[in-house]
């Protein structure tokens, strides 16, 4: 990304004030990235989250639009923390009421309210890259000049983009539904997953502290304790040697990994929201890729 580059982070929920003030800093001169932008149209053979990671190392600056939708959002969360991880300068737009303030990641982060003043919010970040406002004025004019000249060819590929519009999509809207429906199945298995394993690892640290506290308060039962171990683990044996495993260092992991899964079911999330959307043209083909996609990913 080239001088006064900005990437910018939004939850689905946010696609419309995301746009508006893309929109207006790209008038203003500055070099915006956002996925819903930047990933329209690309090649199945690009990479999307390879794309995202480069614009954002590439940017000098990445602007997260703040709302309540945007603070609980595991996609918006991860490419703020990316940024953060790598040294990139983070700045939030608020655009809707929330409490950042209250939020241990986000509290300390240069926020900007566009809710309570577009113009001077749009003002502070193009500072933010080191474009002055006499400088947007004077991009904001030659904008204008080029406004008759283009407004013909929006009105042509707006009655294009129309006509394509007006085929029937029935049948790849119910192949979008039922792959939507099969990452909403496989998002709620994980999260029963991480819910148990929770417990398991709540539970197994509750037995190790009774234990402990046997050992120490009545020490007559440790021998007793330690006589019918064998005779556990010889019953072990026969349930598969689930007992002895059941708190093992395996088990507290799968929580950590269940929680990397659900994230990565996000990128798939994303791609087949954009098709609704029409923001990334489609055929039933690549529906099928996607499906096959997903079934790699959750056998893998």
């Amino acid at each position: 990304m080239s001088s006064g580059s900005i990437f910018i982070v939004h939850s689905d929920k946010d696609l419309n004030p995301a746009m508006e003030i893309a929109k207006m800093l790209k008038k203003a001169g500055a070099d915006v990235w956002m996925e819903s932008i930047n990933l329209k149209n690309i090649s199945p053979e690009e990479d999307e989250d390879e794309l995202i990671e480069k614009a954002i190392l590439s940017s000098e600056l990445v602007a997260v639009i703040t709302s309540k939708h945007a603070l609980s959002d595991d996609w918006v969360k991860n490419q703020k923390g990316f940024a953060s991880d790598n040294g990139k300068n983070l700045f939030l737009i608020k655009v809707a009421p929330c409490e950042a303030d209250k939020k241990l990641r986000w509290r300390n982060i240069p926020i900007t309210d566009f809710q309570s003043d577009k113009q001077a919010a749009i003002e502070t970040i193009l500072e933010r890259v080191g474009i002055s406002p006499a400088e947007t004025k004077d991009v904001e004019a030659k904008s204008k000049s080029k406004t008759l000249e283009t407004t013909q060819t929006n009105h042509a590929d707006a009655s294009k983009e129309a006509s394509a519009k007006s085929k029937d999509p029935s049948e790849e809207s119910a192949m979008l539904e039922e792959l939507k429906e099969d990452f909403e199945f496989y998002k709620f298995k994980l999260k029963e997953q991480i819910k148990n394993s929770r417990f398991n690892k709540i539970l197994g640290v509750s037995i190790a502290l009774v234990l402990v506290a046997v050992a120490i308060f009545v020490p007559d039962l440790v021998e007793a304790i330690q006589g019918i171990q064998d005779k556990v683990q010889w019953a072990g044996g026969f349930v598969g040697g689930g007992l002895p495993t059941t708190f093992s260092g395996l088990n507290l992991n799968t929580e950590k990994v269940n929680k990397e899964r659900l994230r990565g079911v996000q990128t798939f999330e994303r791609r087949l929201i954009r098709m609704e959307r029409g923001q990334i043209s489609f055929t039933k083909n690549d529906i099928f890729a996607l499906e096959d996609e997903f079934k790699l990913y959750i056998d893998a």
